[in-house]
């Protein structure tokens, strides 16, 4: 496979997957992953543990990072990862089990994202918090203070019509938001009913049938994830 090493429009006729490394800012938008997600692979966002040498402010902020890192991943469908296997690193201790889970998830799902496309992102609502955490990226650059929301989602939707929402919870604590499915949104007729099937890492734990437009209060605990996969009868 040949890849670049940054995501680089003009390319994408050339090139089969796209490093995503430094996509490191502050309000970003999946964008790339909106066009192109499905035709290409996109992966290799950087993490750096913490090192005291480059004057990081410290290992907490670090870890919320590799996880706001992993959930965005997840949602914006790349591979997950550039970092280290070294699990008595402490940043890679603390945050394996969450980054197990969403890799789980994603190979679980991975049909949707490698031939499906990137669909409307759903519509959460509810008191969601914000959580920072340092994305320092380059050895020249020290701190770089990164703020999302707690819960990352997106949809996406494969040639079948079936269509995955992508949840994951960065924070370290429970949330709960409502989701306002409208089906009309993603192709459903207003008087078809859907199968509702929700699943974390370890598979599915709930079926139910319901219509096409719906409101459905989620607990997503600290530093989980989850997917709602939605097929029309």
């Amino acid at each position: 496979m040949l890849t670049t090493e940054s995501a680089n429009e003009t390319l994408v006729d050339v090139f089969d997957g796209f490093l995503t490394w430094d996509w490191t800012h502050e309000d970003m938008v999946p964008v790339f992953p909106a066009v192109y997600g499905g035709k290409i692979a996109l992966f290799g966002r950087k993490y750096h543990e913490y090192d005291e040498q480059y004057d990081q402010p410290g290992e907490d902020l670090d870890e919320i990072a590799f996880r706001q890192k992993t959930a965005q991943a997840l949602v914006f469908g790349e591979q997950l990862g550039w970092m280290s296997a070294d699990l008595t690193d402490h940043t890679m201790a603390a945050t394996s089990e969450f980054i197990r889970k969403a890799a789980q998830l994603r190979y679980d799902m991975s049909d949707y994202i490698n031939g499906g496309d990137m669909a409307v992102p759903p519509a959460i609502e509810g008191t969601i918090p914000d959580i920072t955490g340092d994305w320092f990226w380059g050895y020249h650059v020290n701190e770089t203070m990164v703020t999302t929301s707690a819960v990352f989602s997106s949809a996406w939707m494969d040639d079948t019509g079936a269509l995955v929402l992508f949840f994951a919870n960065a924070s370290d604590e429970a949330v709960t938001f409502d989701l306002n499915f409208q089906g009309g949104e993603y192709g459903f007729a207003v008087t078809q009913l859907l199968s509702i099937q929700s699943r974390d890492e370890n598979g599915v734990f709930h079926t139910e049938t319901l219509g096409s437009r719906f409101v459905k209060t989620i607990d997503l605990d600290g530093e989980s994830v989850l997917a709602i996969q939605i097929v029309g009868l």
